[in-house]
Protein backbone atom coordinates (compact mmCIF):
# COMPACT_ATOMS: atom_id res chain seq x y z
CA UNK A 1 0.00 0.00 0.00
CA UNK A 2 1.03 3.51 -0.80
CA UNK A 3 0.10 6.43 1.21
CA UNK A 4 1.00 9.94 0.23
CA UNK A 5 0.15 13.34 2.05
CA UNK A 6 0.50 17.12 1.22
CA UNK A 7 -1.05 20.07 2.29
CA UNK A 8 -3.16 22.45 0.55
CA UNK A 9 -3.36 26.59 1.60
CA UNK A 10 -7.13 27.34 1.93
CA UNK A 11 -8.32 31.04 0.62
CA UNK A 12 -9.35 31.64 4.04
CA UNK A 13 -5.92 31.24 5.23
CA UNK A 14 -6.28 27.65 6.59
CA UNK A 15 -4.22 24.75 5.72
CA UNK A 16 -5.33 21.35 5.09
CA UNK A 17 -4.03 18.18 4.91
CA UNK A 18 -4.74 15.86 2.11
CA UNK A 19 -3.62 12.04 2.22
CA UNK A 20 -4.30 9.78 -0.84
CA UNK A 21 -3.70 6.09 -0.13
CA UNK A 22 -3.59 3.22 -3.33
CA UNK A 23 -2.86 -0.27 -3.46
CA UNK A 24 -0.86 -2.21 -5.45
CA UNK A 25 -2.56 -6.21 -6.04
CA UNK A 26 -0.21 -9.06 -7.53
CA UNK A 27 -2.80 -11.55 -9.42
CA UNK A 28 -0.11 -13.88 -9.61
CA UNK A 29 -0.54 -15.22 -5.90
CA UNK A 30 -4.04 -15.60 -6.35
CA UNK A 31 -2.89 -17.84 -9.33
CA UNK A 32 -0.86 -20.05 -7.27
CA UNK A 33 -3.59 -20.00 -4.74
CA UNK A 34 -6.67 -21.08 -7.22
CA UNK A 35 -3.68 -23.76 -8.93
CA UNK A 36 -3.65 -25.52 -5.04
CA UNK A 37 -6.85 -25.59 -4.48
CA UNK A 38 -8.11 -26.58 -7.61
CA UNK A 39 -5.48 -29.71 -7.10
CA UNK A 40 -6.56 -30.22 -3.65
CA UNK A 41 -10.02 -30.77 -5.07
CA UNK A 42 -8.91 -33.51 -7.40
CA UNK A 43 -6.99 -34.89 -4.66
CA UNK A 44 -9.66 -35.42 -2.80
CA UNK A 45 -12.30 -37.36 -5.67
CA UNK A 46 -8.94 -39.67 -6.79
CA UNK A 47 -8.11 -40.32 -3.44
CA UNK A 48 -11.40 -40.94 -2.51
CA UNK A 49 -13.06 -44.86 -2.76
CA UNK A 50 -16.04 -44.74 -5.51
CA UNK A 51 -15.83 -48.49 -6.65
CA UNK A 52 -19.46 -48.82 -6.25
CA UNK A 53 -20.10 -45.84 -8.52
CA UNK A 54 -21.17 -46.89 -12.32
CA UNK A 55 -22.50 -45.46 -15.45
CA UNK A 56 -23.58 -41.64 -15.40
CA UNK A 57 -22.63 -41.11 -11.91
CA UNK A 58 -19.55 -42.64 -12.36
CA UNK A 59 -18.91 -40.31 -15.66
CA UNK A 60 -19.79 -37.30 -14.37
CA UNK A 61 -17.56 -37.52 -10.82
CA UNK A 62 -14.38 -38.15 -13.44
CA UNK A 63 -15.77 -34.80 -15.53
CA UNK A 64 -15.68 -33.20 -11.96
CA UNK A 65 -11.97 -34.16 -11.84
CA UNK A 66 -11.41 -33.26 -15.21
CA UNK A 67 -12.73 -29.46 -14.43
CA UNK A 68 -10.37 -29.19 -11.28
CA UNK A 69 -7.54 -30.91 -13.22
CA UNK A 70 -7.93 -28.13 -16.01
CA UNK A 71 -8.40 -24.60 -14.04
CA UNK A 72 -5.62 -25.95 -12.22
CA UNK A 73 -3.20 -26.34 -14.98
CA UNK A 74 -4.55 -22.84 -16.22
CA UNK A 75 -3.39 -21.27 -12.84
CA UNK A 76 -0.34 -22.98 -12.46
CA UNK A 77 0.45 -21.30 -16.08
CA UNK A 78 -1.06 -18.04 -15.32
CA UNK A 79 1.00 -17.54 -11.52
CA UNK A 80 4.49 -18.43 -14.31
CA UNK A 81 3.18 -15.34 -16.97
CA UNK A 82 1.68 -13.02 -13.96
CA UNK A 83 4.84 -13.72 -12.34
CA UNK A 84 7.80 -12.53 -14.38
CA UNK A 85 4.95 -9.35 -16.01
CA UNK A 86 4.27 -8.19 -12.12
CA UNK A 87 8.38 -8.02 -11.89
CA UNK A 88 8.98 -6.20 -15.23
CA UNK A 89 6.24 -3.89 -14.05
CA UNK A 90 7.75 -2.99 -11.14
CA UNK A 91 11.36 -2.59 -12.63
CA UNK A 92 9.33 -0.06 -15.36
CA UNK A 93 7.58 1.96 -12.58
CA UNK A 94 10.51 1.30 -10.61
CA UNK A 95 9.06 0.14 -7.71
CA UNK A 96 9.99 -0.35 -4.12
CA UNK A 97 10.10 -3.88 -3.99
CA UNK A 98 12.70 -3.96 -7.06
CA UNK A 99 15.43 -1.45 -5.28
CA UNK A 100 17.84 -3.76 -4.58
CA UNK A 101 18.42 -4.46 -8.62
CA UNK A 102 21.26 -2.19 -10.35
CA UNK A 103 20.02 1.00 -11.42
CA UNK A 104 21.46 0.76 -15.00
CA UNK A 105 19.97 -3.02 -15.83
CA UNK A 106 16.65 -1.64 -14.77
CA UNK A 107 17.02 1.31 -16.86
CA UNK A 108 17.88 -1.18 -19.53
CA UNK A 109 15.20 -3.17 -18.98
CA UNK A 110 12.43 -0.27 -18.72
CA UNK A 111 13.74 0.45 -22.60
CA UNK A 112 12.32 -2.42 -23.66
CA UNK A 113 9.34 -2.82 -21.47
CA UNK A 114 8.45 0.47 -22.84
CA UNK A 115 9.09 0.14 -26.17
CA UNK A 116 5.53 1.00 -28.07
CA UNK A 117 6.05 -1.33 -30.99
CA UNK A 118 6.30 -4.98 -31.92
CA UNK A 119 9.69 -5.26 -30.06
CA UNK A 120 8.42 -4.11 -26.62
CA UNK A 121 9.52 -7.11 -23.99
CA UNK A 122 5.94 -6.84 -22.96
CA UNK A 123 4.87 -8.91 -26.30
CA UNK A 124 7.74 -11.55 -26.11
CA UNK A 125 6.68 -14.95 -25.09
CA UNK A 126 7.10 -16.25 -21.21
CA UNK A 127 10.06 -18.20 -21.29
CA UNK A 128 11.56 -15.45 -23.02
CA UNK A 129 10.94 -13.23 -21.06
CA UNK A 130 12.53 -14.80 -18.06
CA UNK A 131 15.31 -15.22 -20.14
CA UNK A 132 15.98 -11.84 -21.78
CA UNK A 133 15.71 -10.34 -18.17
CA UNK A 134 18.27 -12.88 -16.63
CA UNK A 135 20.50 -11.26 -19.24
CA UNK A 136 19.57 -7.61 -18.89
CA UNK A 137 20.38 -8.05 -15.02
CA UNK A 138 23.59 -9.95 -16.13
CA UNK A 139 22.65 -12.77 -14.31
CA UNK A 140 22.88 -16.83 -15.65
CA UNK A 141 20.25 -17.82 -17.75
CA UNK A 142 18.07 -20.68 -17.89
CA UNK A 143 19.95 -23.76 -19.55
CA UNK A 144 17.05 -24.98 -22.65
CA UNK A 145 18.03 -28.46 -21.86
CA UNK A 146 17.72 -28.58 -18.37
CA UNK A 147 15.00 -31.06 -17.03
CA UNK A 148 13.05 -28.16 -15.31
CA UNK A 149 13.45 -25.64 -17.98
CA UNK A 150 11.89 -28.53 -20.72
CA UNK A 151 9.24 -28.99 -18.11
CA UNK A 152 8.22 -26.19 -18.17
CA UNK A 153 7.61 -25.18 -21.88
CA UNK A 154 5.87 -28.56 -21.93
CA UNK A 155 3.39 -27.06 -19.57
CA UNK A 156 2.81 -24.07 -21.70
CA UNK A 157 2.63 -26.35 -24.36
CA UNK A 158 -0.27 -28.26 -22.38
CA UNK A 159 -1.69 -25.01 -21.57
CA UNK A 160 -2.28 -23.61 -25.27
CA UNK A 161 -3.15 -27.19 -26.36
CA UNK A 162 -5.87 -27.27 -23.98
CA UNK A 163 -6.72 -23.56 -24.33
CA UNK A 164 -6.67 -24.24 -28.29
CA UNK A 165 -7.60 -27.84 -28.25
CA UNK A 166 -8.10 -29.21 -31.88
CA UNK A 167 -9.92 -32.74 -31.87
CA UNK A 168 -8.55 -36.13 -33.63
CA UNK A 169 -8.52 -39.14 -33.41
CA UNK A 170 -6.54 -41.15 -31.38
CA UNK A 171 -6.03 -45.04 -31.19
CA UNK A 172 -7.58 -47.30 -28.36
CA UNK A 173 -6.18 -50.54 -28.03
CA UNK A 174 -7.00 -53.23 -25.20
CA UNK A 175 -8.34 -52.71 -21.89
CA UNK A 176 -4.99 -52.09 -20.37
CA UNK A 177 -3.01 -49.83 -21.91
CA UNK A 178 -2.87 -47.67 -25.43
CA UNK A 179 -1.43 -48.40 -28.99
CA UNK A 180 1.81 -46.48 -29.06
CA UNK A 181 0.48 -45.62 -32.70
CA UNK A 182 -1.25 -42.58 -33.79
CA UNK A 183 -1.70 -40.99 -30.76
CA UNK A 184 -1.39 -37.19 -29.94
CA UNK A 185 2.01 -35.66 -30.21
CA UNK A 186 2.18 -34.53 -26.41
CA UNK A 187 2.20 -38.64 -25.35
CA UNK A 188 5.56 -38.63 -26.03
CA UNK A 189 6.93 -36.08 -24.23
CA UNK A 190 4.53 -36.35 -21.15
CA UNK A 191 4.23 -40.28 -20.31
CA UNK A 192 6.29 -41.51 -17.55
CA UNK A 193 6.26 -37.88 -15.95
CA UNK A 194 3.26 -37.85 -13.15
CA UNK A 195 0.61 -40.46 -12.16
CA UNK A 196 -2.01 -41.23 -14.42
CA UNK A 197 -5.39 -40.05 -14.16
CA UNK A 198 -7.33 -42.73 -12.02
CA UNK A 199 -10.29 -43.18 -14.01
CA UNK A 200 -8.62 -43.75 -17.28
CA UNK A 201 -5.23 -45.70 -15.90
CA UNK A 202 -6.30 -49.13 -16.78
CA UNK A 203 -8.31 -48.46 -19.72
CA UNK A 204 -7.60 -48.38 -23.22
CA UNK A 205 -8.64 -44.66 -23.52
CA UNK A 206 -5.29 -42.37 -25.28
CA UNK A 207 -3.18 -41.07 -23.13
CA UNK A 208 -4.09 -37.44 -24.27
CA UNK A 209 -6.43 -36.35 -22.48
CA UNK A 210 -7.91 -38.80 -20.88
CA UNK A 211 -5.17 -40.68 -19.01
CA UNK A 212 -2.80 -37.55 -18.71
CA UNK A 213 -5.45 -35.37 -17.25
CA UNK A 214 -5.57 -36.05 -13.82
CA UNK A 215 -4.30 -35.21 -10.36
CA UNK A 216 -0.57 -36.67 -11.30
CA UNK A 217 -0.10 -34.27 -13.78
CA UNK A 218 -2.09 -31.10 -11.68
CA UNK A 219 0.62 -31.39 -8.82
CA UNK A 220 3.59 -32.20 -11.13
CA UNK A 221 2.51 -28.84 -13.26
CA UNK A 222 2.20 -26.65 -10.02
CA UNK A 223 5.44 -27.93 -8.25
CA UNK A 224 7.67 -27.48 -11.88
CA UNK A 225 6.20 -23.64 -11.83
CA UNK A 226 6.87 -23.10 -8.35
CA UNK A 227 10.78 -24.43 -8.82
CA UNK A 228 11.12 -22.42 -12.28
CA UNK A 229 9.94 -18.53 -10.02
CA UNK A 230 11.82 -19.73 -7.47
CA UNK A 231 14.95 -20.54 -9.11
CA UNK A 232 14.77 -17.01 -10.95
CA UNK A 233 14.05 -15.37 -7.81
CA UNK A 234 17.44 -16.67 -6.39
CA UNK A 235 19.31 -16.12 -9.45
CA UNK A 236 18.12 -12.14 -9.60
CA UNK A 237 18.62 -12.07 -5.66
CA UNK A 238 15.55 -11.38 -4.84
CA UNK A 239 12.75 -12.52 -2.34
CA UNK A 240 9.30 -13.86 -3.94
CA UNK A 241 6.62 -12.13 -3.29
CA UNK A 242 4.69 -15.47 -2.37
CA UNK A 243 6.27 -17.02 0.64
CA UNK A 244 3.60 -16.09 2.55
CA UNK A 245 1.46 -18.06 0.60
CA UNK A 246 4.13 -20.99 0.31
CA UNK A 247 3.46 -22.02 4.23
CA UNK A 248 -0.33 -22.40 3.66
CA UNK A 249 0.41 -24.87 0.38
Amino acid sequence: MSIRFWRSNLSDGSVEIMCRLAMKTYYSIQHLKSSYLLLEESRKIEFSDFSELEGVEKSELSSRNLAFVTGAIFSTIAFIEASINELLSDISQNDDRVKTLPKDNKKAIKDLWDKEDRGSLEKWSTLKKYQKTLELLDKEEFDETSELFENVSLLIELRNTLMHFKPEWNSIHSPYMSENDNQHRLTSKLEGKFELSIFFRSTGNPFFPNKCMGYGCAVWALKNAIMFVDEFYIRIGMETNYDHVRKRL
